[in-house]
């Protein structure tokens, strides 16, 4: 989470307008227990970020290395790669070189 962290507030330093999923950690949590949600809730992966993709706000994704091992970020892959959203992968370099100089 920390690499997350930092590659969010980095970007956003560089002027980038950036989605932050952070505040909606919670009560997305909520919403799967509230729901009894069984298995992954590829259902709120449709409810919310469907609709966020699909607006046409969102121009472009960045992933941090390891995203392919997490359901949710490869969902986002896929999805956006299918509505045109360009994909780009953070080297793990640039990683670096952000935990060097936090």
């Amino acid at each position: 989470m920390k690499v997350f962290n930092l590659v969010i507030d980095h970007l956003a330093k560089q002027g980038e307008v950036v989605f932050d999923q952070r505040p909606f950690k919670k009560i997305m949590e909520r919403i799967k227990k509230i729901r009894a949600t069984v298995g992954y809730p590829y259902d709120l992966l449709e409810e919310f970020y469907g609709p966020i993709f699909e607006s046409g706000y969102v121009d472009r994704l960045f992933f941090i290395p390891g995203w392919n091992k997490s359901t949710g970020a490869f969902w986002e892959y896929k999805r956006a790669g299918r509505l045109g959203i360009t994909l780009l992968e953070v080297k793990e370099r640039f990683i670096e070189r952000l935990l060097k100089a936090a």
